[in-house]
Protein backbone atom coordinates (compact mmCIF):
# COMPACT_ATOMS: atom_id res chain seq x y z
CA UNK A 1 0.00 0.00 0.00
CA UNK A 2 2.80 2.26 0.49
CA UNK A 3 3.53 1.58 -3.17
CA UNK A 4 -0.14 2.61 -4.19
CA UNK A 5 0.09 5.35 -2.39
CA UNK A 6 3.96 6.75 -3.82
CA UNK A 7 2.14 6.41 -7.22
CA UNK A 8 -0.57 9.20 -5.99
CA UNK A 9 2.60 11.39 -5.59
CA UNK A 10 4.25 10.76 -8.52
CA UNK A 11 1.36 12.02 -10.53
CA UNK A 12 1.17 15.62 -8.89
CA UNK A 13 4.99 16.76 -9.89
CA UNK A 14 5.88 19.34 -12.91
CA UNK A 15 9.06 18.54 -14.83
CA UNK A 16 11.20 15.32 -15.78
CA UNK A 17 10.89 13.63 -12.20
CA UNK A 18 9.13 13.50 -8.82
CA UNK A 19 10.79 13.04 -5.55
CA UNK A 20 9.05 11.25 -3.51
CA UNK A 21 9.37 10.83 0.39
CA UNK A 22 7.64 9.13 3.11
CA UNK A 23 7.16 9.11 6.56
CA UNK A 24 5.27 6.24 8.89
CA UNK A 25 2.08 7.57 10.79
CA UNK A 26 1.31 4.62 12.66
CA UNK A 27 0.44 5.00 16.54
CA UNK A 28 0.63 2.20 19.53
CA UNK A 29 -1.98 0.23 18.19
CA UNK A 30 -0.97 -0.09 14.61
CA UNK A 31 0.55 -2.96 13.76
CA UNK A 32 2.13 -2.48 10.42
CA UNK A 33 5.30 -0.25 9.66
CA UNK A 34 6.48 0.93 6.20
CA UNK A 35 10.05 1.14 6.83
CA UNK A 36 11.36 1.67 3.22
CA UNK A 37 10.13 2.85 -0.45
CA UNK A 38 11.78 2.28 -3.65
CA UNK A 39 12.43 4.20 -6.19
CA UNK A 40 12.70 7.82 -4.40
CA UNK A 41 12.28 9.62 -7.59
CA UNK A 42 9.97 9.12 -10.58
CA UNK A 43 10.31 9.46 -14.27
CA UNK A 44 7.45 11.50 -16.23
CA UNK A 45 5.68 9.72 -19.17
CA UNK A 46 6.34 6.04 -18.13
CA UNK A 47 5.82 3.13 -15.76
CA UNK A 48 7.69 2.92 -12.88
CA UNK A 49 6.87 -0.60 -10.75
CA UNK A 50 7.49 0.92 -6.86
CA UNK A 51 7.84 -1.53 -3.81
CA UNK A 52 6.90 -0.49 -0.51
CA UNK A 53 9.09 -2.13 2.21
CA UNK A 54 7.90 -3.01 5.81
CA UNK A 55 6.89 -5.19 8.39
CA UNK A 56 3.81 -6.79 10.15
CA UNK A 57 4.03 -7.69 13.92
CA UNK A 58 0.78 -10.37 13.36
CA UNK A 59 -0.80 -11.63 10.66
CA UNK A 60 -4.18 -9.58 8.65
CA UNK A 61 -6.91 -12.11 7.22
CA UNK A 62 -8.41 -9.27 5.47
CA UNK A 63 -9.03 -5.66 4.91
CA UNK A 64 -9.59 -2.52 2.92
CA UNK A 65 -7.38 0.05 2.44
CA UNK A 66 -8.33 4.42 1.48
CA UNK A 67 -5.67 6.94 0.80
CA UNK A 68 -6.42 10.63 0.14
CA UNK A 69 -4.49 12.82 -1.58
CA UNK A 70 -4.05 16.77 -0.78
CA UNK A 71 -2.19 19.76 -2.81
CA UNK A 72 -1.97 22.84 -0.85
CA UNK A 73 -4.51 21.71 1.66
CA UNK A 74 -7.35 20.49 -0.54
CA UNK A 75 -8.06 17.03 -0.78
CA UNK A 76 -8.28 16.30 -4.96
CA UNK A 77 -8.40 12.44 -4.80
CA UNK A 78 -9.94 10.23 -2.51
CA UNK A 79 -10.09 6.82 -3.39
CA UNK A 80 -9.63 2.96 -1.68
CA UNK A 81 -10.85 -0.94 -2.38
CA UNK A 82 -10.25 -4.38 -0.99
CA UNK A 83 -6.64 -4.59 0.13
CA UNK A 84 -6.90 -8.30 -0.87
CA UNK A 85 -7.39 -7.42 -4.54
CA UNK A 86 -5.94 -5.76 -7.26
CA UNK A 87 -7.04 -2.06 -7.76
CA UNK A 88 -6.79 0.42 -10.87
CA UNK A 89 -7.32 4.03 -10.07
CA UNK A 90 -7.15 7.23 -12.57
CA UNK A 91 -5.34 9.98 -11.08
CA UNK A 92 -6.43 13.80 -11.35
CA UNK A 93 -6.53 15.61 -13.86
CA UNK A 94 -5.83 13.16 -16.06
CA UNK A 95 -2.08 12.40 -15.22
CA UNK A 96 -2.14 9.06 -15.49
CA UNK A 97 -2.83 6.40 -13.58
CA UNK A 98 -1.64 2.92 -11.42
CA UNK A 99 -2.39 0.03 -10.41
CA UNK A 100 -2.19 -2.14 -7.10
CA UNK A 101 -1.17 -5.48 -7.47
CA UNK A 102 -2.31 -7.39 -4.51
CA UNK A 103 -0.13 -10.35 -2.47
CA UNK A 104 -2.92 -11.98 -1.54
CA UNK A 105 -4.98 -12.78 1.62
CA UNK A 106 -4.26 -13.18 4.37
CA UNK A 107 -1.00 -10.72 4.76
CA UNK A 108 1.37 -12.95 7.10
CA UNK A 109 3.39 -11.12 9.81
CA UNK A 110 6.89 -10.60 9.35
CA UNK A 111 8.52 -9.02 6.03
CA UNK A 112 6.21 -7.40 3.43
CA UNK A 113 6.46 -5.81 0.33
CA UNK A 114 3.97 -4.62 -1.58
CA UNK A 115 3.72 -3.78 -5.50
CA UNK A 116 2.18 -1.03 -7.82
CA UNK A 117 2.58 0.07 -11.09
CA UNK A 118 2.35 3.88 -11.83
CA UNK A 119 2.01 5.65 -15.70
CA UNK A 120 2.46 9.28 -15.58
CA UNK A 121 1.91 11.83 -18.63
CA UNK A 122 4.74 13.44 -19.51
CA UNK A 123 3.88 16.74 -18.14
CA UNK A 124 2.34 17.47 -14.94
CA UNK A 125 0.13 20.80 -14.11
CA UNK A 126 2.20 22.97 -11.66
CA UNK A 127 -1.38 23.14 -9.39
CA UNK A 128 -0.64 19.54 -8.02
CA UNK A 129 3.11 20.20 -7.77
CA UNK A 130 3.54 19.06 -4.44
CA UNK A 131 1.12 16.35 -2.41
CA UNK A 132 0.51 15.17 0.59
CA UNK A 133 -1.28 12.26 0.62
CA UNK A 134 -2.00 9.60 3.35
CA UNK A 135 -2.63 6.08 3.57
CA UNK A 136 -4.69 3.89 6.10
CA UNK A 137 -5.08 0.46 5.72
CA UNK A 138 -7.57 -1.29 8.05
CA UNK A 139 -7.79 -5.37 8.82
CA UNK A 140 -11.87 -6.96 8.52
CA UNK A 141 -11.51 -7.10 12.69
CA UNK A 142 -11.04 -3.64 13.25
CA UNK A 143 -7.08 -3.55 13.64
CA UNK A 144 -5.09 -0.44 12.55
CA UNK A 145 -2.66 -2.44 9.87
CA UNK A 146 -1.36 0.34 8.50
CA UNK A 147 -1.04 4.30 8.09
CA UNK A 148 1.71 5.99 6.07
CA UNK A 149 2.28 9.88 4.97
CA UNK A 150 4.13 10.24 1.35
CA UNK A 151 5.18 13.77 0.01
CA UNK A 152 6.13 14.58 -3.94
CA UNK A 153 7.59 17.55 -5.08
CA UNK A 154 8.95 18.36 -8.72
CA UNK A 155 12.93 16.46 -9.19
CA UNK A 156 15.14 17.51 -11.25
CA UNK A 157 13.62 18.51 -14.92
CA UNK A 158 14.78 16.93 -17.85
CA UNK A 159 18.16 17.38 -18.87
CA UNK A 160 18.99 19.44 -15.21
CA UNK A 161 22.05 18.33 -13.74
CA UNK A 162 22.92 17.85 -10.34
CA UNK A 163 24.89 20.76 -9.25
CA UNK A 164 24.40 20.11 -5.52
CA UNK A 165 28.34 19.30 -5.13
CA UNK A 166 29.41 20.78 -8.39
CA UNK A 167 33.70 21.99 -7.41
CA UNK A 168 35.78 24.88 -8.91
CA UNK A 169 38.10 22.47 -10.05
CA UNK A 170 35.21 19.86 -12.35
CA UNK A 171 34.27 23.62 -13.32
CA UNK A 172 37.78 24.41 -14.47
CA UNK A 173 38.38 20.86 -15.88
CA UNK A 174 35.20 20.80 -17.72
CA UNK A 175 35.60 23.95 -19.67
CA UNK A 176 38.87 24.17 -19.40
CA UNK A 177 39.39 27.64 -17.84
CA UNK A 178 42.63 29.20 -16.74
CA UNK A 179 42.61 28.83 -13.04
CA UNK A 180 42.82 32.53 -11.85
CA UNK A 181 43.08 32.59 -8.15
CA UNK A 182 40.78 33.45 -5.28
CA UNK A 183 38.78 36.24 -6.89
CA UNK A 184 38.13 33.98 -9.38
CA UNK A 185 36.70 31.40 -7.41
CA UNK A 186 34.80 33.42 -5.61
CA UNK A 187 32.84 34.87 -8.42
CA UNK A 188 32.04 31.24 -9.36
CA UNK A 189 30.95 30.42 -5.56
CA UNK A 190 28.87 33.30 -5.87
CA UNK A 191 27.22 32.37 -9.12
CA UNK A 192 26.82 29.04 -7.73
CA UNK A 193 24.91 29.44 -4.84
CA UNK A 194 22.59 31.44 -6.93
CA UNK A 195 22.09 28.67 -9.66
CA UNK A 196 21.51 26.44 -6.71
CA UNK A 197 19.26 28.32 -5.29
CA UNK A 198 17.05 29.18 -8.25
CA UNK A 199 16.60 25.61 -9.12
CA UNK A 200 15.64 24.80 -5.42
CA UNK A 201 12.12 26.52 -6.41
CA UNK A 202 9.30 23.57 -7.00
CA UNK A 203 7.65 26.01 -9.06
CA UNK A 204 10.05 26.84 -11.84
CA UNK A 205 9.62 26.48 -15.01
CA UNK A 206 13.04 26.46 -15.99
CA UNK A 207 16.62 25.15 -14.68
CA UNK A 208 19.93 26.91 -14.21
CA UNK A 209 23.03 25.21 -15.41
CA UNK A 210 27.16 25.96 -15.49
CA UNK A 211 28.50 27.03 -18.94
CA UNK A 212 31.11 29.15 -20.02
CA UNK A 213 29.54 31.90 -18.01
CA UNK A 214 29.42 30.66 -14.37
CA UNK A 215 32.75 32.51 -13.10
CA UNK A 216 32.17 36.08 -14.50
CA UNK A 217 30.42 38.93 -12.96
CA UNK A 218 27.00 39.95 -14.60
CA UNK A 219 29.09 43.42 -15.35
CA UNK A 220 31.53 40.86 -17.43
CA UNK A 221 28.84 38.90 -18.97
CA UNK A 222 26.58 41.90 -19.92
CA UNK A 223 30.04 43.35 -21.99
CA UNK A 224 29.05 40.31 -24.53
CA UNK A 225 25.47 41.11 -25.41
CA UNK A 226 24.76 44.12 -27.67
CA UNK A 227 21.66 45.61 -28.93
CA UNK A 228 19.93 47.30 -31.94
CA UNK A 229 17.88 49.90 -33.03
CA UNK A 230 14.32 49.62 -34.46
CA UNK A 231 15.31 52.10 -36.99
CA UNK A 232 14.57 52.36 -41.02
CA UNK A 233 16.15 52.71 -44.45
CA UNK A 234 14.92 53.98 -47.65
CA UNK A 235 13.54 52.10 -50.25
CA UNK A 236 14.55 48.85 -48.75
CA UNK A 237 12.91 48.38 -45.55
CA UNK A 238 9.12 47.26 -45.96
CA UNK A 239 6.18 46.49 -43.49
CA UNK A 240 5.71 42.95 -43.01
CA UNK A 241 1.88 42.15 -44.07
CA UNK A 242 0.08 39.26 -42.53
CA UNK A 243 -0.17 36.34 -44.90
CA UNK A 244 -3.44 35.05 -44.41
CA UNK A 245 -2.60 31.88 -44.12
CA UNK A 246 -3.29 29.44 -40.94
CA UNK A 247 -1.39 29.27 -37.91
CA UNK A 248 0.01 25.55 -37.20
CA UNK A 249 0.12 24.83 -33.45
CA UNK A 250 3.99 24.36 -33.70
CA UNK A 251 6.80 25.50 -36.18
CA UNK A 252 10.46 24.33 -36.08
CA UNK A 253 12.40 25.42 -38.81
CA UNK A 254 14.98 22.54 -37.78
CA UNK A 255 13.04 19.98 -38.70
CA UNK A 256 12.58 21.71 -42.51
CA UNK A 257 16.69 22.64 -43.04
CA UNK A 258 15.45 25.84 -42.75
CA UNK A 259 18.49 26.97 -40.63
CA UNK A 260 22.64 26.09 -40.01
CA UNK A 261 24.62 24.62 -37.09
CA UNK A 262 24.44 27.03 -34.05
CA UNK A 263 27.26 29.22 -33.91
CA UNK A 264 29.41 30.64 -31.46
CA UNK A 265 30.18 34.38 -31.37
CA UNK A 266 33.00 34.38 -28.77
CA UNK A 267 34.08 37.58 -26.81
CA UNK A 268 32.66 39.77 -29.39
CA UNK A 269 29.86 41.42 -29.18
CA UNK A 270 28.34 40.37 -32.98
CA UNK A 271 24.93 38.69 -31.84
CA UNK A 272 23.99 41.13 -34.55
CA UNK A 273 25.98 40.39 -37.39
CA UNK A 274 25.01 36.32 -36.36
CA UNK A 275 21.42 36.78 -36.34
CA UNK A 276 21.23 39.07 -39.78
CA UNK A 277 23.81 36.07 -41.06
CA UNK A 278 21.46 33.60 -39.89
CA UNK A 279 18.23 34.81 -41.30
CA UNK A 280 20.02 35.42 -44.91
CA UNK A 281 20.97 32.07 -44.73
CA UNK A 282 17.68 30.56 -43.79
CA UNK A 283 15.94 32.68 -46.23
CA UNK A 284 18.03 32.21 -48.82
CA UNK A 285 17.33 28.87 -48.74
CA UNK A 286 13.24 29.19 -48.54
CA UNK A 287 12.81 31.32 -51.09
CA UNK A 288 15.14 30.18 -53.43
CA UNK A 289 14.32 26.50 -52.50
CA UNK A 290 17.86 25.46 -52.61
CA UNK A 291 19.92 23.78 -49.98
CA UNK A 292 21.03 25.90 -46.98
CA UNK A 293 24.64 27.25 -46.74
CA UNK A 294 26.68 28.75 -44.25
CA UNK A 295 27.57 31.88 -44.67
CA UNK A 296 30.00 34.66 -42.97
CA UNK A 297 28.83 36.63 -40.04
CA UNK A 298 32.48 38.00 -40.11
CA UNK A 299 32.01 40.09 -43.69
CA UNK A 300 28.89 41.50 -41.53
CA UNK A 301 31.21 42.22 -38.62
CA UNK A 302 34.04 43.90 -40.24
CA UNK A 303 32.82 45.51 -43.44
CA UNK A 304 28.80 46.78 -42.38
CA UNK A 305 28.83 50.13 -41.79
CA UNK A 306 27.27 52.14 -38.94
CA UNK A 307 27.68 56.13 -39.55
CA UNK A 308 24.88 56.91 -36.54
CA UNK A 309 26.42 54.40 -33.97
CA UNK A 310 22.90 52.61 -33.66
CA UNK A 311 22.91 49.60 -31.27
CA UNK A 312 27.28 50.23 -30.50
CA UNK A 313 29.70 51.57 -32.72
CA UNK A 314 29.91 48.74 -34.91
CA UNK A 315 31.73 45.22 -35.40
CA UNK A 316 32.01 43.91 -31.93
CA UNK A 317 30.51 47.03 -29.81
CA UNK A 318 27.56 46.38 -31.49
CA UNK A 319 25.39 47.13 -34.30
CA UNK A 320 21.85 46.06 -35.89
CA UNK A 321 20.04 43.52 -37.77
CA UNK A 322 18.67 46.18 -40.11
CA UNK A 323 22.11 47.51 -40.74
CA UNK A 324 23.22 44.43 -41.83
CA UNK A 325 20.36 43.90 -43.99
CA UNK A 326 20.75 47.31 -46.13
CA UNK A 327 24.60 46.63 -45.96
CA UNK A 328 23.71 42.90 -47.79
CA UNK A 329 21.67 44.57 -50.65
CA UNK A 330 24.57 46.13 -51.89
CA UNK A 331 27.31 44.09 -51.14
CA UNK A 332 25.80 40.57 -51.22
CA UNK A 333 27.18 37.92 -48.43
CA UNK A 334 29.58 35.32 -48.83
CA UNK A 335 30.32 31.68 -47.00
CA UNK A 336 31.86 31.27 -44.05
CA UNK A 337 34.09 28.97 -45.60
CA UNK A 338 35.23 32.39 -47.87
CA UNK A 339 35.30 34.82 -45.25
CA UNK A 340 35.92 32.72 -41.64
CA UNK A 341 34.82 34.03 -38.40
CA UNK A 342 37.92 35.50 -36.39
CA UNK A 343 35.94 37.14 -33.32
CA UNK A 344 37.19 40.66 -33.53
CA UNK A 345 36.07 43.55 -35.87
CA UNK A 346 39.31 44.21 -38.42
CA UNK A 347 39.32 45.57 -41.11
CA UNK A 348 36.79 44.66 -43.77
CA UNK A 349 38.78 42.64 -46.56
CA UNK A 350 37.40 42.93 -49.98
CA UNK A 351 39.37 40.04 -51.62
CA UNK A 352 37.15 37.22 -49.49
CA UNK A 353 34.25 38.50 -50.38
CA UNK A 354 32.59 36.14 -53.36
CA UNK A 355 28.90 37.00 -52.79
CA UNK A 356 26.57 34.26 -53.11
CA UNK A 357 23.46 36.16 -53.18
CA UNK A 358 22.01 39.64 -52.57
CA UNK A 359 18.71 40.50 -51.24
CA UNK A 360 16.84 43.68 -52.60
CA UNK A 361 15.65 44.55 -49.29
CA UNK A 362 13.84 43.29 -45.65
CA UNK A 363 10.87 43.27 -43.95
CA UNK A 364 10.54 45.03 -40.60
CA UNK A 365 7.59 43.96 -38.21
CA UNK A 366 5.65 46.67 -36.59
CA UNK A 367 7.31 46.74 -32.68
CA UNK A 368 5.36 44.60 -30.27
CA UNK A 369 2.97 42.90 -32.26
CA UNK A 370 2.49 38.83 -31.71
CA UNK A 371 -0.15 38.57 -34.68
CA UNK A 372 3.11 39.94 -36.85
CA UNK A 373 5.27 37.33 -36.06
CA UNK A 374 4.29 34.52 -34.95
CA UNK A 375 3.07 34.85 -38.70
CA UNK A 376 6.06 35.49 -39.96
CA UNK A 377 7.61 32.52 -38.31
CA UNK A 378 5.22 30.18 -39.14
CA UNK A 379 4.55 31.22 -42.68
CA UNK A 380 7.84 32.74 -43.90
CA UNK A 381 10.64 31.36 -42.20
CA UNK A 382 12.94 32.43 -39.16
CA UNK A 383 13.36 35.89 -38.07
CA UNK A 384 15.93 37.96 -36.55
CA UNK A 385 14.87 39.45 -33.43
CA UNK A 386 16.27 41.48 -30.45
CA UNK A 387 15.77 40.75 -26.45
CA UNK A 388 16.47 41.58 -22.70
CA UNK A 389 19.62 39.00 -22.56
CA UNK A 390 22.13 40.27 -19.85
CA UNK A 391 20.10 38.86 -16.52
CA UNK A 392 20.72 36.27 -14.71
CA UNK A 393 18.14 33.95 -16.62
CA UNK A 394 19.96 34.27 -19.61
CA UNK A 395 23.39 33.91 -18.23
CA UNK A 396 22.61 30.51 -16.40
CA UNK A 397 19.47 29.07 -18.55
CA UNK A 398 20.01 25.47 -18.97
CA UNK A 399 16.47 24.33 -19.82
CA UNK A 400 12.73 24.30 -19.89
CA UNK A 401 10.23 27.36 -20.50
CA UNK A 402 12.08 30.62 -19.80
CA UNK A 403 9.51 32.71 -18.12
CA UNK A 404 8.67 35.88 -15.92
CA UNK A 405 12.27 37.31 -17.42
CA UNK A 406 10.96 40.91 -16.09
CA UNK A 407 13.87 42.79 -18.01
CA UNK A 408 12.98 44.98 -21.23
CA UNK A 409 15.97 46.38 -21.35
CA UNK A 410 16.64 45.40 -25.03
CA UNK A 411 20.49 44.37 -25.96
CA UNK A 412 20.71 41.21 -27.63
CA UNK A 413 20.45 40.06 -30.91
CA UNK A 414 19.38 35.96 -31.76
CA UNK A 415 17.03 34.14 -34.30
CA UNK A 416 13.29 33.16 -34.11
CA UNK A 417 12.91 29.53 -35.57
CA UNK A 418 9.59 28.20 -34.31
CA UNK A 419 7.40 28.22 -31.60
CA UNK A 420 5.55 25.02 -29.57
CA UNK A 421 3.60 24.37 -26.41
CA UNK A 422 4.99 22.07 -23.39
CA UNK A 423 2.88 20.82 -21.12
CA UNK A 424 0.48 24.74 -20.61
CA UNK A 425 3.16 26.57 -21.35
CA UNK A 426 3.14 28.55 -25.10
CA UNK A 427 6.81 28.50 -25.80
CA UNK A 428 8.94 30.99 -28.22
CA UNK A 429 11.96 28.59 -30.09
CA UNK A 430 14.76 30.82 -29.87
CA UNK A 431 18.61 29.85 -30.99
CA UNK A 432 21.70 32.01 -29.90
CA UNK A 433 24.69 32.59 -31.03
CA UNK A 434 26.68 30.78 -27.84
CA UNK A 435 27.56 27.41 -28.88
CA UNK A 436 26.04 24.79 -26.81
CA UNK A 437 24.80 27.28 -24.03
CA UNK A 438 21.13 26.40 -22.87
CA UNK A 439 19.25 23.62 -24.80
CA UNK A 440 22.18 22.64 -27.53
CA UNK A 441 22.46 26.67 -28.10
CA UNK A 442 18.45 27.21 -28.14
CA UNK A 443 16.35 28.49 -25.46
CA UNK A 444 12.23 28.04 -25.24
CA UNK A 445 10.79 31.58 -23.90
CA UNK A 446 6.93 31.35 -22.80
CA UNK A 447 4.61 33.10 -25.38
CA UNK A 448 1.35 34.56 -23.75
CA UNK A 449 -0.84 35.13 -27.16
CA UNK A 450 -2.07 38.15 -28.92
CA UNK A 451 -3.40 40.93 -26.04
CA UNK A 452 -1.84 38.54 -23.35
CA UNK A 453 1.99 39.67 -23.59
CA UNK A 454 3.60 41.11 -20.89
CA UNK A 455 4.94 44.69 -21.49
CA UNK A 456 8.12 46.87 -19.95
CA UNK A 457 9.85 49.83 -20.62
CA UNK A 458 13.51 50.42 -21.54
CA UNK A 459 14.41 53.22 -19.96
CA UNK A 460 17.94 52.99 -20.60
CA UNK A 461 18.07 52.50 -24.33
CA UNK A 462 21.88 53.55 -24.52
CA UNK A 463 22.49 50.15 -23.37
CA UNK A 464 22.09 48.54 -26.81
CA UNK A 465 18.87 50.27 -27.99
CA UNK A 466 19.40 53.37 -29.46
CA UNK A 467 21.19 55.74 -31.81
CA UNK A 468 24.20 57.21 -30.56
CA UNK A 469 22.27 60.28 -28.31
CA UNK A 470 19.45 59.01 -27.99
CA UNK A 471 17.98 58.45 -24.67
CA UNK A 472 14.10 58.23 -25.60
CA UNK A 473 12.75 55.38 -23.27
CA UNK A 474 10.84 52.72 -25.35
CA UNK A 475 7.65 50.28 -24.33
CA UNK A 476 8.26 46.78 -25.29
CA UNK A 477 6.40 43.47 -24.56
CA UNK A 478 6.79 39.35 -24.90
CA UNK A 479 8.71 37.63 -22.52
CA UNK A 480 12.57 39.72 -22.31
CA UNK A 481 10.91 41.99 -25.00
CA UNK A 482 11.00 39.78 -27.70
CA UNK A 483 8.27 41.65 -29.72
CA UNK A 484 10.50 44.46 -29.76
CA UNK A 485 12.21 44.65 -33.10
CA UNK A 486 12.01 41.96 -35.73
CA UNK A 487 13.10 41.93 -39.35
CA UNK A 488 14.15 39.58 -42.35
CA UNK A 489 15.53 40.10 -45.84
CA UNK A 490 13.93 39.70 -49.05
CA UNK A 491 13.89 39.69 -52.81
CA UNK A 492 17.00 37.57 -53.26
CA UNK A 493 19.57 37.85 -56.52
CA UNK A 494 21.75 34.73 -56.52
CA UNK A 495 24.93 34.30 -57.93
CA UNK A 496 26.33 31.25 -57.62
CA UNK A 497 25.92 27.73 -56.43
CA UNK A 498 28.43 27.05 -53.07
CA UNK A 499 28.53 23.55 -51.64
CA UNK A 500 29.36 23.99 -48.30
Amino acid sequence: MARIFAATIATAAAGGTVNLTFEDCGDASTVGTITDLKPTSLELGGTTTLVGSGSLTQDVPAGDFSFTAKALGVTILSDGGDLCADKSIQLPLGVGSFNYKSAGCPVKAGDVALTFEATLSASIPSQIAKLDINVAATGSDGTKALCAVIHTSPGMMEGERDLSAYSYDEYVSEFGKAENGADRKAIFEANMALIRQHNSDTEKSWFATVNQFTDMTNDEFRAMTRGRKEIMFGGEEQPHKLTGRAIPDRKDWREEQGVTAVKDQGGCGSCWAFSAAETFESHLAIQTQTPIQKLSPQQIVSCSPNPEHCGGTGGCQGSTQPLAFNYTVTAGLTTEASYPYQGRTGTCQQSKIKPVAKNGGYKQLTTNSYTELIDAVANVGPVAISIAASGFAFQFYGGGVLSNCNDYVMDHAVQLVGYGTQGTKDYWLVRNSWGSWGEQGYIRMQRYGEGNEPCGTDRNPQDGDACEGDTTPRKYCGECGILSASSYPTDFTTFETVSV
